[in-house]
């Protein structure tokens, strides 16, 4: 559904936020286009009231909502209360309270009646994450769908604890780096001569490998000529050196000698375009790097055979019942069986439920 370049462009544009939370909107705008939805957003539960931090909504929808419907959303009050970082379908939550007042006179004329729901961190602050959409034509919360949520939730979980850090004013440089260390894309900020000024653990190891980008002096550099005059024409339309109206960001493909697939590289203007900040924002993403789900951990939690966390690993991965029989050299019915005994054991229905239950508690 989404391409790595999607993916990517959607980080960049949520760590962006962190630092610059009016570009929130734009963040959301994004997200809203790569699912497919209808609206994207951030709610907020601060002192006990609901409140939107950032959506991308319809201005009837939004005001109504704003303006009463918040207080009445069941919705959201079962994903408020709901374990941190749990995906949970639309129709699955709608069900709770059908032709209510809410469902009837807000989300069904604004065709807002289907979707995938996260909270995204509780304690203080409970943020809740939304897409939303029209299942009219088809099943909006699909593996796909689900699978780019779950891969979104702790880029999301980042920027919103760096964001409300850097505004108390209690981040010192050290926790600062610490907290952008737990990120598994590169990020660097970068000045107007391509010098590294702060980096963090995967930047530095991909920097170091010398597999298509690396450090010159001290300046970020790209080992293929035509990529490394790009990145320098990145870096300065994303100062405004280019004589362009207002900095702006833009994203490129970096070529791997090693013959692994490509980083893809977004450059990111600094922060409100503020002459005081350390340099532009270089995400780097890594298409190589991708997490295998932990089977052994689907066991303790489930109680599932091993041969039963095998079947769920594979319907994780998108592989139908006859590809699985073929691997595991079992016959299909044997498969089915094992697939009902995964079902019964999570508390899931259906495959589109399973993974998403699956993505939710993988490590």
């Amino acid at each position: 559904m989404a391409t790595i370049e999607d993916f990517s462009r959607m980080v960049s544009r949520v760590y962006g936020a962190a630092t610059a939370p009016e570009t929130w909107g734009d963040a959301m705008a994004d997200i809203r286009t790569v699912f497919g939805s209808l609206a994207a957003a951030l709610i907020e539960i601060d002192g006990g009231i609901r409140a939107v931090k950032s959506a991308n909504l319809s201005g009837d929808a939004a005001s109504e909502y704003a303006g009463y419907y918040r207080k009445i959303d069941y919705v959201l009050a079962a994903v408020e209360h709901s374990p941190v970082g749990l995906v949970r379908g639309g129709r699955e939550l709608i069900a709770l309270q059908p032709r209510s007042e809410f469902d009837a006179d807000w989300m069904r004329p604004h065709r807002l009646n289907d979707g995938l729901f996260v909270r995204l961190c509780g304690a203080d602050r409970t943020t809740s994450f939304l897409v939303a959409g029209d299942c009219a034509a088809e099943e909006f919360d699909s593996p796909d769908r689900a699978r780019l949520l779950t891969n979104l939730i702790p880029h999301l979980q980042q920027a919103l604890r760096t964001e409300r850090s850097l505004r108390a004013h209690s981040v010192s440089r050290e926790t600062l780096h610490m907290m952008i260390d737990c990120v598994e894309h590169g990020i660097a900020t970068v000045d107007t001569n391509s010098t590294v000024v702060q980096m963090n653990r995967a930047a530095s190891a991909i920097l170091r490998a010398h597999d298509g980008l690396e450090l010159r002096a001290g300046a970020v550099a790209a080992t293929d000529p035509a990529t490394g005059k790009r990145l320098v024409r990145a870096l300065a339309q994303a100062h405004g050196l280019t004589g362009a109206t207002a900095p702006a960001g833009t994203s490129l493909l970096c070529p791997r000698p090693s013959g692994r697939r490509p980083y893809v590289v977004h450059i990111v203007p600094p922060a409100g375009g503020d002459d005081t900040a350390p340099g532009a924002l270089m995400v780097i993403l890594d298409p190589e790097r991708v997490p295998e789900p932990a089977m052994s951990v689907l066991c303790r939690l489930f109680g599932l055979t091993r041969a039963e966390a095998i079947v769920a690993a594979r319907v994780l991965r998108g592989d139908g019942v006859r590809a699985i029989a073929e691997e595991m050299a079992l016959s299909v019915s044997t498969v089915k069986t094992h697939l009902q005994h995964v079902f019964d054991k999570t508390g899931t229905h259906r495959q589109a439920e399973l993974v998403r239950l699956l993505l939710s508690v993988s490590p």
